[in-house]
C-alpha cells in the first residue's frame, strides 16, 4: 500500500502517453497502475493452477493424507503446491504452509490452514510439520509467495501504455463489433 501512496504523489500525472493513439480513456497514474497490477496478480494463481495440473496429469498425489471438501480442494488447487518438508525447509521466504498437524483423540492429523499471516512464525511452524515427518513422506502443501511490490512495479514499467483492462476491453468491443 505505501508504494501505491508514493507513486500517487510523486508521479501523479504521466509524462507522455501513447493512448491517444489507441483511443482507451485515460486514468490518473495511480489508478492505472493498480489496475493493471490487479491483472498482473490474477496470473499467479493461474500458473499455480497449471503447475498444479502438470503434476495430477503426472500422476503425482496433490491432496493425498489430508481430508478437503471439494471446494477446499478447488482453493488448493490455485493456490497451493505438494512440495517436499526440506523444499520448505530451505526456500522459507517463497513458501508458506498451507497446512499443520494437530492432536485429535492424541493421534496427529493433517489440518489445512486457511490463512498464514505474514506475522506467523514460520520457523517455528515449519518445525512443528518436521516433528511429524511421518505425516509428510509424500509432501506438503505449501503456498508460493511473490511480493505484492513485484506486480506494481511491472504495472509501473507498463503504465505509459495505459490501463491494461481498458484495452482488453476496447478490444473485446472492437470484435464484437466488427463480427455483427
Amino acid at each position: 500500500m505505501k508504494a501505491l501512496i508514493f507513486v500517487g504523489l510523486t508521479l501523479p500525472i504521466l509524462p507522455f502517453t501513447v493512448n491517444q493513439a489507441i483511443n482507451v480513456p485515460t486514468l490518473p497514474i495511480i489508478l492505472t497502475m493498480f489496475c493493471n497490477s490487479t491483472l498482473f496478480s490474477l496470473i499467479w494463481p493461474l500458473s499455480i493452477f497449471m503447475l498444479n495440473l502438470t503434476d495430477t496429469l503426472k500422476r503425482k498425489p496433490l491432496f493425498e493424507g489430508i481430508t478437503l471438501s471439494v471446494r477446499e480442494k478447488v482453493l488448493l488447487l490455485f493456490t497451493a503446491r505438494r512440495i517436499t518438508l526440506e523444499e520448505l525447509e530451505q526456500k522459507k521466504s517463497r513458501y508458506f504452509p498451507a497446512e499443520t498437524v494437530t492432536l485429535q483423540e492424541n493421534k496427529p492429523t493433517r489440518k489445512l490452514v486457511h490463512l498464514m499471516k505474514s506475522e506467523t512464525n514460520q520457523t517455528k511452524h515449519t518445525d512443528n510439520l518436521k516433528k511429524h515427518a511421518k505425516l509428510y513422506q509424500k509432501g506438503v502443501l505449501a503456498s508460493p509467495t511473490i511480493p505484492s511490490i513485484t506486480f506494481f512495479t511491472l504495472a509501473l514499467a507498463i503504465t505509459p501504455l495505459g490501463n491494461i483492462i481498458f484495452w482488453l476491453t476496447n478490444l473485446f468491443t472492437t470484435t464484437i463489433q466488427m463480427v455483427w
